[in-house]
This record gives C-alpha cells, structure tokens and sequence, in this order.
C-alpha cells in the first residue's frame, strides 16, 4: 500500500513539474519590439498586443524575424486611441475579441490573405461593439475560402456598408446583428468556385436600415432569423 501511495505521488509530482515547465516554456515564448507584444509558435509571429498611441496603424509583416500570420485573441481589445486599422498581405486570422470596444475605430482594411476573422467557436466579435466603425474593406481576389465567424461586426452601429468578395464561404451567426445604420450589403457571386456558400443564422438580425438584399448563385443556406427586423427591408433576390 505504501509502495503504491509513493508510485502515486511521484507521477503527480512529475506531471506537475511537466504542465510547470510548459507554462514557463509558452511564457517564454512572448517577445516585445516597440509598441508591439507578440508570441512565436512554429516560426510564426502572433501579435499578442499593442501599446502606442498612434490613430492610424498598420500592422506589421514581420516581428523577431518571423512573419507575422495571426493577429492574437483580445490584442486590441478595449483601446481608445486606433481610428483606423490596416491588416496587410501576409496577414491570415484574426482572433476573437482582437479589437473588441475600440469605441474610436473607424476604417479597417482587410487583407485577401485572410482566411479566418474570428474562431469557430465564437466567444466574442472581433470588431464587436465598434460604435463608431463606418467602413470595412474585405480586400477582393483572394484564392483560398475565407470565412466570417459569429459575431465579427456585430453592434457596428455606423457600419454603412458591406461587400463580401466571392472567396468568402459565409456570414457567421450574428455577424452583423444589430448594425443599425448597415443600407447596403453586396455579396460577389462565385461562379468558378467550388464550395457551398452560407447566411447563417442571426446574421443581418437588426439591421433595420438595410434596403435590398441580393444573394447571388452558390449560396445553399439562409439560416434562421437571418434578416429578423429588418424592418425596412423591401426587395429581396434569391
């Protein structure tokens, strides 16, 4: 019994020692240049924070040495000071809550590189609650199928406009839910692209503004509630 008890402690021991030296191992991983904080996994950079003052930024293409692919899980979240955002090439997600309450942003250029704003599994919008968000370029012509999470633009209360480029598969859930000023959404239509295409469910739900929709060929879902409230709403082409 005695024999098995010290069995017993000694793995607990060393799979304390294994989790300890891999907390320490993914700290050490987080680097600082300039205003910019970021971590390196498999020879690529993450951009984990920023910490200027500047109003107008570009993300950068390189940090360390390593290319920058992913744009980290709350990494702008909550700054008051960016009124515009440019992504650049090179550039390929974008982490949930990344500019989450950046109550100032007004632009955000998207590259054509992207192939995921958002997570899977939504835990919050990337630009959610942007109040004052007027403008977003997804960046047209990019080759791989991109796709817009849950709850990306949700509550963008001065989102004007929308055009989705053909390589984007979907609209998540809530994407745009509660863009109250949102008139005109265009979606490309994809004529030598082989994937279905989706409006998932919530997405367009409260935006009251919105005019006229077209959904092009290749769609193969409008989920439920979709376009819910829209309350001046008059043509619809499917």
């Amino acid at each position: 019994m005695k024999k098995l008890f010290r069995k017993t402690a000694t793995i607990i021991t060393l799979i304390t020692m294994l989790l300890l030296a891999s907390i320490s191992s993914e700290a050490a991983t987080k680097y600082n240049s300039g205003n910019w904080t970021y971590t390196i996994n498999n020879n690529v950079a993450t951009i984990t924070g920023y910490k200027g003052s500047e109003s107008n930024i570009t993300l950068p293409t390189s940090l360390g040495g390593y290319p920058v692919k992913h744009v980290g899980y709350s990494s702008f979240k909550d700054n008051i000071s960016i009124s515009s955002v440019v992504i650049p090439e090179g550039i390929e997600t974008i982490g949930d809550y990344a500019f989450l309450n950046c109550s100032y942003l007004e632009t955000v250029k998207i590259p054509k590189s992207i192939k995921n704003i958002g997570t899977g599994s939504y835990s919050g919008g990337c630009f959610e609650n942007c109040i004052r968000l007027e403008t977003v370029t997804l960046t047209e012509g990019g080759a791989e199928e991109a796709e817009i999470h849950p709850g990306v633009f949700k509550k963008c209360t001065a989102l004007k406009s929308i055009v989705i480029p053909a390589n984007y598969k979907n609209t998540g859930n809530s994407a745009f839910e509660g863009c109250t000023s949102l008139k005109t959404v265009v979606i490309k239509g994809n004529s030598d692209k082989y994937f279905e295409r989706t409006v998932d469910y919530a997405s367009f739900k409260d935006c009251n503004s919105i005019l006229s929709v077209e959904i092009p060929e290749g769609f193969t879902t409008i989920g439920d509630y979709a376009f819910l409230n829209c309350s001046y709403l008059e043509t619809v082409k499917i």
